[in-house]
């Protein structure tokens, strides 16, 4: 940030305008959480997962979700989910797997009243000593996914033997199925081309 300071010198033959900078503002104080700047610490002082290690943890579990859940099945490792319900109910099918750097994914179409698309979700896990760390890539914070042995509030806690996804996947499938209103192709076309477009429907 620059001011502007015109500074007249007296003198028999010039005169001339110095730019001069302001004097700097006072930092503004910062409030540091001091818990989460000790979790994201030790999770970057700690090393990847191995793969052997993440199948252990997540293999023929369910994730519970504040409105959903996902399945990791071991058979042909398939990914099945679901979330929320009615008009706002979604489900997934596709598979998911371990990739390098301690990398958690799942790669699914997921289907809602708004349609269909696919998408690639992946959870970059760490240990370091007895606690797991875990964030959601590319961008999400670190957090304490579990001790060793789990206290009572770990996020590992979330994880449950067996499919605890299927029966509201069929529902939530049900409803879209029955309820999803019908998308006209030929309306995202030009008035001529939708006329034409219509002729073949």
């Amino acid at each position: 940030m620059k001011t502007l300071f015109k500074i007249l010198l007296a003198g028999a033959f010039a005169s001339a305008l110095i730019f001069a900078p302001s004097a700097q503002a006072a930092p503004k104080l910062v409030k540091v959480d001091k818990a989460k700047a000790a979790v994201i610490a030790a999770a970057e002082a700690g090393r990847p997962m191995t793969v052997s290690e993440i199948y252990k943890v997540f293999h023929g579990r369910s994730w519970i979700w504040d409105d959903g859940a996902g399945y990791f099945a071991v058979a042909k490792r398939s990914f099945t989910a679901w979330s929320g319900r009615g008009d706002g109910a979604s489900y997934a099918k596709g598979t998911w797997f371990i990739a390098s750097g301690g990398r958690l994914c799942f790669k699914a179409t997921w289907y809602a009243m708004t349609g269909a698309g696919k998408s690639v979700t992946c959870f970059e896990n760490r240990k370091n000593g007895k606690i797991m760390y875990q964030r959601r890539l590319p961008e999400g914070e670190w957090y304490v996914f579990s001790h060793t042995p789990p206290y009572s509030y770990d996020a590992i806690r979330k994880l449950k033997p067996g499919d605890h996804v299927a029966r509201r996947l069929a529902r939530n499938e049900r409803y879209i199925t029955k309820n999803m209103p019908e998308i006209d192709e030929c309306a995202y076309y030009e008035v001529g081309k939708r006329f034409i477009c219509n002729m073949f429907k």
